[in-house]
């Protein structure tokens, strides 16, 4: 009996042993398991945050090359300073012309007055003569 007891002792160490052993067990898979889920979900956010920034600087990358591409289309300095100087002269141009036209204005003046003589005179001139 001393043997069946001393055998029954160690089979139930064994089983105490193997039950405890399966608990660590678990509960270790387990906690990798969950440390696995949290790994994955940040890598997942990491990589959202990657294609984001990705578009972003894609984007700004676009507005540079386009802002870059108006400057240098822009007039510069100088040829401001000329298009102000071809405005300079085009307004003396235009007040010369102005002066012309006064001029002419005067001489079709004259002439409508000597046409309205003339066209009086015709018309107040006797039939018979």
């Amino acid at each position: 009996m001393a043997d069946w007891a001393a055998a029954k002792f160690f089979l139930d160490l064994v089983a105490l042993v193997l039950a405890v052993g399966s608990c660590i067990y678990t509960w270790h898979k387990n906690r990798n398991q969950a440390h696995r889920d949290q790994i994955e979900k940040l890598k997942a956010e990491v990589e959202d945050e990657r294609n984001r920034r990705r578009h972003d600087v894609t984007d700004l990358a676009t507005r540079l090359t386009g802002a870059e591409t108006r400057l240098n289309d822009a007039p510069t300095g100088k040829a401001m300073h000329e298009v102000a100087v071809s405005i300079e002269r085009l307004s003396g141009d235009l007040r010369a012309a102005v002066a012309r036209m006064d001029g002419v204005h005067e001489i079709v003046k004259r002439l409508d007055a000597i046409t309205n003589r003339q066209e009086e005179f015709l018309l107040n001139m006797p039939r018979g003569a």
